[in-house]
C-alpha cells in the first residue's frame, strides 16, 4: 500500500504506452526534481520507500514503469516484452515523455535522473543524446561493459533470434543472467540471493507478481543494443555533465562492481571532469533494498545537494 503523498495516475505516451507513473511532491517548493527509472523484471512501486525518503528531503520524485513492466500498457507489450519492433526506441520515447512532463509541471527546476541497473543503461543511452533535456544523472549497479563475454552473449542471443519470434522466451537468456548471478552467491538461500544481504527485501522480491518474470528475446536484444550503442558513444556526453556511479562490491550483475569502476576510469581517460564513483563494500546488486540502505542514500543526497548548489 502507498502513502497517501504516493500518487499514481496513467498518462498517454508519444510511443502509444499509457504509462504508470508515480509522484511523490513535497508541499514546500521542491529543491529539485527527480526522475528514477527502474530496473528489469521488475516496477516502479518498489521504489516508494526511496521516493518518500527524496520527498522528506525536499525533492519532488517521479517514476514510472516501463514497457512490458508493472501497470504500464501498451498494445504491442505485455509483462517482460517491451515491443515487437524498436522497442528501446519507444522505452527512451517514453523517458523523454516523463521528462516532458515533469517540464510542464515543474518549470525552471532542475531534473535529475536516477537509474538502477537497466534503468542506468537507458540513461546513459538517454544521455547521449538528450542531455540537455536534463541536469544529470545517477547511475547505479549496471554499467557498459562490451567484454567478450558481452559480445558472445550478444551473438548467442542474435542467432536464437534469427530461428525464433520476437515474443518468445529466450533459451539462454535466463541462463546468461539470473541463473549465473545467483550461482555464483555461496551458500545461497533462494536463487535471487544475488539482489541483496537482506533477507525480508529478497523475499519481498520473490513475493511480488510483477518481479522476476522472464523477458522475450527481442526484449534481451534491445538491452543488448543499449549497451552497445552506450558504450560505442559515451564522448557523446559532455565533459562538464554531471553523473554519479556506485556500485556493489558483492554484486556478481556488475562483476563485483569492477564494470563500474571501468565505466568510471573510461569517463576520467575522456577527459570528464564532473564524475563521482562509490563501490560499497558488503552491497550486492539492489543497493537501495540492502543492509544499512538509510545510510547509502546519503551518498545520493549528498551528490544532489552539491549538483543543485551548482544550479
Amino acid at each position: 500500500m502507498f502513502k497517501e503523498c504516493m500518487e499514481r495516475f496513467e498518462e498517454n505516451s508519444y510511443s502509444g504506452a499509457k504509462l504508470s507513473i508515480y509522484r511523490n511532491v513535497p508541499k514546500s517548493a521542491p529543491k529539485a526534481i527527480i526522475h528514477i527509472s527502474h530496473g528489469i523484471a521488475e516496477h516502479a512501486g518498489r521504489y516508494e520507500w526511496f521516493m518518500q525518503t527524496l520527498m522528506e528531503a525536499g525533492y519532488a520524485v517521479y517514476a514510472h514503469d516501463i514497457r512490458g513492466h508493472g501497470y504500464t500498457f501498451a498494445s504491442d507489450s505485455f509483462k517482460g516484452h517491451f515491443s515487437d519492433k524498436h522497442g528501446l526506441d519507444k522505452i527512451l520515447h517514453d523517458l523523454d515523455f516523463s521528462i516532458h512532463l515533469i517540464k510542464k509541471n515543474h518549470p525552471d527546476i532542475p531534473i535529475f535522473c536516477f537509474g538502477h541497473s537497466l534503468g542506468s543503461i537507458l540513461l546513459l543511452r538517454y544521455a547521449t543524446s538528450m542531455y540537455h533535456r536534463i541536469n544529470g544523472i545517477a547511475c547505479w549497479n549496471s554499467g557498459i561493459e562490451t567484454n567478450i563475454l558481452a559480445v558472445v552473449g550478444k551473438i548467442i542471443l542474435s542467432i536464437e533470434r534469427k530461428f525464433r519470434p520476437p515474443r518468445a522466451k529466450s533459451y539462454f537468456a535466463r541462463k546468461l543472467t539470473f541463473d549465473t548471478w545467483g550461482n555464483k552467491i555461496s551458500n545461497k538461500r533462494t536463487n535471487f540471493d544475488w539482489l541483496s544481504n537482506d533477507a525480508f527485501q529478497v523475499d519481498k522480491y520473490i513475493q511480488d507478481k510483477l518481479c522476476g518474470f522472464d523477458i522475450s528475446l527481442q526484449s534481451w536484444l534491445e538491452v543488448a543494443e543499449a549497451v552497445f550503442y552506450s558504450s560505442r558513444n559515451l564522448s557523446m556526453i559532455p565533459s562538464n555533465f554531471p553523473i554519479c556511479l556506485v556500485g556493489g562490491e558483492q554484486d556478481p550483475c556488475t562483476n563485483y562492481g569492477k564494470d563500474m569502476r571501468k565505466l568510471a576510469a573510461r569517463l576520467k581517460r575522456m577527459g570528464h571532469v564532473n564524475f563521482s564513483h562509490e563501490t560499497i563494500r558488503g552491497c550486492r546488486h539492489e543497493t537501495l533494498n540492502e543492509i544499512n540502505r538509510e545510510h547509502y542514500v546519503g551518498i545520493f543526497l549528498d551528490w544532489l545537494q552539491d549538483q543543485t548548489k551548482r544550479n
